[in-house]
């Protein structure tokens, strides 16, 4: 009875540890993923990053532009303006 009754213990101790290995193996499963994750998230805010960046120095590139575009075109305007005006004065 007591070979039985170790035996048995030892049985219930083995899958016990058995038990508590699959336990701790499961978690260090989950917190490698959950690190995969972060690692993921982490290079899609970078990328994110230089996407926002990008775009600000094309925004500001644009508008520049813009600006000096309107800066010619009203130079432009002036001296057909002037021109307008010199040739009604000769005619």
């Amino acid at each position: 009875m007591k070979m039985k009754r170790t035996s048995i213990n030892t049985t219930l101790q083995f899958a016990q540890l058995l038990v508590m290995g699959i336990g701790v193996f499961t978690i260090a499963i989950q917190i490698g993923r959950k690190d995969q994750v972060i690692e993921q998230a982490s290079q899609d805010i970078e990328s994110l990053e230089a996407i926002s960046s990008d775009l600000v120095r094309a925004s500001i590139e644009s508008a520049s532009t813009d600006q000096y575009h309107r800066e010619r075109i009203d130079a432009l305007r002036e001296r057909i303006l002037f021109l307008e005006q010199s040739m009604r004065g000769t005619t």
